[in-house]
């Protein structure tokens, strides 16, 4: 996600690769974007992290803003990125 997407993504379906594989081989779930934080590290360096919500239960997330995914054609190309690795191994 870039950070010009923040404000028309709040409240909205992302997606989010959190490596758990259902039986489609798919680790991409969706999540609702909630909110954003600019954080500091030890260095000085400032970073962003995104706030997310699990549709079916009572759960956040905190993960990096760039590894959120807005449209689902990102969605769909990691996963038939996914399926075509699985056929070359």
């Amino acid at each position: 996600m870039q950070l010009n997407q923040i404000k028309s993504s709040l409240g909205k379906i992302v997606y989010y690769d959190d490596y758990q594989i259902n039986f489609l081989g798919n680790s991409m779930h969706n999540y609702v974007f909630s909110g954003c934080v600019l954080r500091r590290n030890s260095r000085g360096k400032l970073f962003y992290q995104a706030e997310l919500k699990d549709p079916s239960c009572n759960l956040a997330l905190i993960v990096p803003l760039e590894k959120l995914k807005v449209d689902a054609s990102e969605k769909e190309e990691n996963q038939r990125i996914l399926i075509s690795l699985k056929f070359l191994t």
